[in-house]
């Protein structure tokens, strides 16, 4: 948790230096308590318990956009007490934070960046809190801009970064330089290439540590209602121990906001990663945290990632849904984690009036655990009803059922719960 502390009190300081110039600060919380009640507490085919959840919610929202610092953070805590004492009462935490500093304009930037969560220990067991391990990745450096003349500037991009996995062996330490040259094409079309450098040095997995370099060449724009960007390059990794391994790297995303609450993303990758890696992009680049797949399986291993992702958003004032798929295909150079992974979600939000909202959403996954042999389908479903008491004053009523077919017999499980909220201000778990 210090490097939630570092980040909050850095902020409040740099919002006394930009109180100097112009202001367009939001800053906003909630609070809230909640009861949820589940038939089976321990997702468990044999060992079947029930029992209630009851938790203090505390959510936090800054959001500033000066001439001096630029800023947004959400946060949100979550102190939780089983009443049949299934799992020890526990405090969750969650942090999604970015700032960014101008020391010179247009030239010289400072960056900070905080991301805290949760991942599974162990993707092949039910995710139940006692297979959950707090992660935090802390990210920081300057931006330096050259410009050159009009068409063509030279970027260089210095960080430090901290990943920390609680119980694990797996923390590590990199530094990472990146060195672009960008040409402007046009008003809407942008060229760079681009090398990067990192440092990979693991606290106790020695041999895991890696050197990784990245030549690659990017193009991005801006057409009427479509950005896109496409990347193209290749990787090369340099581990101390186990053999230096090298690929392919391309990245494409395209979105299309086809009316103002609208739009099509479509983000397609491949390339080489790592379990820390995966993390940072997972908190500061994924499309929906709904239907999430990185940052996933924790390993000092380093993997060739293909990916696929699409969201379809169509909204209005009264009715808005939502299509995401998502594939993903995890090839491990040493360890036993091979995977692929398919998933498909829809969501439906209903504003019946101005007081009373429906929410629905049906889900579905499948993760084929190619090296043990392991296939598990997950089905999730889920209808909420928020009622507005009043302006600042919300209840919330939720119902959700879970279950898991898997080849492994003993993993097969079925869940109904039930939840029961009371918010002042907007819901605190969409802090997270």
């Amino acid at each position: 948790m210090r490097h939630i502390f570092v980040i909050l009190v850095l902020i409040v300081m740099l919002l006394g230096i930009n109180n100097r110039s112009a202001i367009a600060a939001q800053a906003e919380y909630s609070v809230g308590v909640e009861a949820a009640y589940s038939d089976n507490s321990l997702l468990s085919d044999t060992d079947i318990n029930d029992d209630l959840q009851q938790s203090l919610l505390f959510g936090f929202l800054l959001q500033e956009d000066g001439a001096r610092v630029s800023a947004d953070i959400t946060a949100m805590v979550d102190y939780r007490k089983y009443r049949d004492n299934t799992f020890n009462d526990e405090n969750w935490y969650y942090l999604n934070g970015r700032v960014d500093v101008t020391l010179r304009p247009s030239s010289l930037f400072w960056v900070v960046e905080d991301y805290y969560s949760q991942v599974e220990r162990d993707t092949l067991s039910p995710g139940t809190p006692d297979n959950l391990v707090n992660t935090n990745v802390f990210s920081t450096g300057p931006d330096i801009y050259f410009r050159i003349n009009p068409l063509n500037r030279l970027h260089l991009e210095n960080r430090y970064t901290d990943y920390r996995f609680d119980d694990t062996p797996t923390d590590s330490q990199r530094k990472s330089l990146l060195l672009s040259w960008e040409y402007t094409v046009s008003s809407g079309i942008n060229l760079s290439t681009n090398a990067e450098y990192h440092d990979a040095q693991f606290k106790e997995l020695e041999d895991s540590d890696f050197r990784r370099t990245d030549i690659y060449f990017r193009l991005d724009g801006q057409q009427s209602r479509t950005s896109y960007q496409f990347d193209l390059g290749r990787s090369n990794i340099d581990r101390a121990v186990e053999e230096n391994v090298n690929g392919y790297l391309t990245h494409l995303i395209v979105r299309n906001q086809f009316r103002l609450d609208s739009y099509f993303q479509f983000d397609a990758s491949a390339q080489y990663t790592d379990t820390a890696q995966d993390l940072l992009s997972a908190n500061s680049q994924t499309l929906n945290p709904q239907l999430n797949l990185v940052g996933e399986q924790i390993s000092g291993d380093v993997f060739y990632d293909r990916r696929v992702e699409m969201i379809y958003h169509l909204g209005s004032s009264i009715n808005s849904y939502q299509l995401q798929l998502v594939y993903r295909d995890e090839d491990y150079e040493i360890l036993l984690q091979d995977r692929r992974t398919r998933g498909a979600r829809i969501n439906h939000t209903y504003n019946y009036s101005s007081r009373i909202i429906f929410n629905s959403f049906i889900q579905y996954q499948t993760y084929d655990n190619l090296d043990v042999d392991q296939l598990d389908k997950l089905t999730l479903a889920g209808l909420a009803m928020d009622y507005r008491l009043s302006r600042n004053y919300t209840m919330r009523f939720e119902y959700n059922y879970n279950a898991q077919e898997s080849t492994v017999v003993t993993s097969d499980y079925k869940e109904n719960r039930i939840l029961f909220s009371v918010y002042y201000g907007r819901n605190p778990r969409s802090y997270r």
